[in-house]
């Protein structure tokens, strides 16, 4: 009871499932939590429709008091852990096997913000996103026949190895304005914990609990 459950992206919004979660879904989910004093915080992943997570929240929250979207940036305030900064979206490696503006949106990554928007922001304790500066499960080979099945398709976009390394420079230039202690991500499925300079970074796999 009286806990705040914050799912690290890919909430599982894409294609038609915006209607199954209206009609079976929310309710049940928003009585469960309603009678355990409980409340849910959702941000998008790279596998969410990025429209509902920005201008049309109210179809994922209706009139629920209990379940909230996290938009790019928010802060999170809390009495224990300080304060929480919500860095959503990322890059799809399997870009081009999916739909795009049904299972992948040409803007699914990371917003990326100005220094001087960066230079705004106080002092973070944790950030909690989807994606993360140090962490890849993918080797050389495997990139290499991703980017070759882009190019072979017409993918009209950066190379892949590219729109992965901008997303990294900027994590890091983000840690270096907000020099948080700690990040929480959800993209890699995979269950991982490593200190870097002195930054605790931590990998949750699907269907993963942490207790911050």
């Amino acid at each position: 009871t009286n806990t705040a459950f914050i799912v690290c992206g890919d909430c599982g919004f894409f294609k038609d499932t915006l209607s199954l979660w209206k009609q079976k879904c929310r309710k049940k989910i928003d009585n469960i939590l309603s009678l355990s004093n409980n409340e849910l915080y959702l941000f998008r992943g790279n596998h969410d429709n990025p429209l509902w997570f920005t201008d049309n929240t109210e179809e994922i929250i209706e009139n629920s008091q209990t379940i909230k979207v996290l938009k790019d940036y928010d802060i999170l305030e809390s009495n224990v852990y300080g304060k929480i900064l919500i860095i959503p979206g990322a890059v799809s490696i399997d870009r081009s096997f999916r739909i795009k503006n049904l299972d992948w949106w040409e803007n699914e990554g990371i917003l990326k913000l100005s220094d001087n928007e960066l230079q705004s922001i106080e002092k973070i304790d944790v950030i909690l996103s989807h994606s993360l500066p140090y962490f890849t499960k993918l080797s050389k080979s495997q990139l290499e026949v991703l980017e070759s099945r882009e190019r072979y398709l017409g993918f009209r976009l950066n190379v892949l190895s590219s729109d992965l390394e901008i997303d990294r420079q900027y994590l890091i230039k983000v840690q270096s304005f907000v020099n948080a202690s700690q990040w929480v991500s959800g993209h890699y499925h995979i269950s991982s914990e490593n200190i870097l300079n002195e930054v605790k970074y931590i990998s949750l796999d699907i269907m993963e609990f942490l207790k911050l």
